[in-house]
């Protein structure tokens, strides 16, 4: 990605209006890049099946539940830490992630308990995002509540 092009490619990924305004189309560059991803994917994909002997439907279902659970795990617990990158944050995610399948192993689930603790996990954490949200609004209408009264305003509504 050391071209002009790679760097464009980059720079789709970053910031699109910019390249836009530059008049690059961008939605070919999407293109381009989904080509790329889709033939790396294709190709180990294909390693896969030539290194196992076999290949089956399903093979790639259980690597994209861990991805998608390692993204919501990873920003919901370091969203708020701005020195963090997201990708460091997503990697940490998938530790957890891992970690609370093999605790749950070595408590002795089966398989169908697996995916109902990992399914668990995951919605606690989702809900734990949104109940941050919810408290941050609560101590915005504190905080305005406070600085009206230290104004000598005093809400008669409530």
């Amino acid at each position: 990605l050391k071209t002009g092009l790679g760097y464009t490619l980059k720079g789709v990924g970053d910031n699109s209006q910019m390249i836009k305004s530059l008049g690059i189309n961008i939605g070919s560059i999407k293109i381009l890049g989904l080509m790329i991803s889709n033939g790396l994917i294709a190709l180990s994909g294909s390693l896969m099946a030539q290194f196992l002997g076999f290949s089956d439907v399903n093979m790639g279902i259980g690597t994209l539940v861990l991805g998608i659970a390692s993204i919501i795990i990873g920003i919901t617990l370091f969203k708020k830490f701005t020195f963090i990158k997201d990708t460091t944050a997503i990697i940490v995610g998938s530790f957890i992630y891992q970690f609370t399948i093999y605790f749950a192993m070595s408590l002795g689930m089966l398989s169908t308990d697996l995916k109902l603790i990992t399914a668990i996990v995951i919605i606690a954490f989702l809900a734990t995002g949104n109940l941050n949200i919810s408290l941050k609004k609560n101590k915005y209408k504190a905080s305005t509540k406070n600085k009206s009264e230290k104004r000598g305003v005093i809400d008669v509504t409530n």
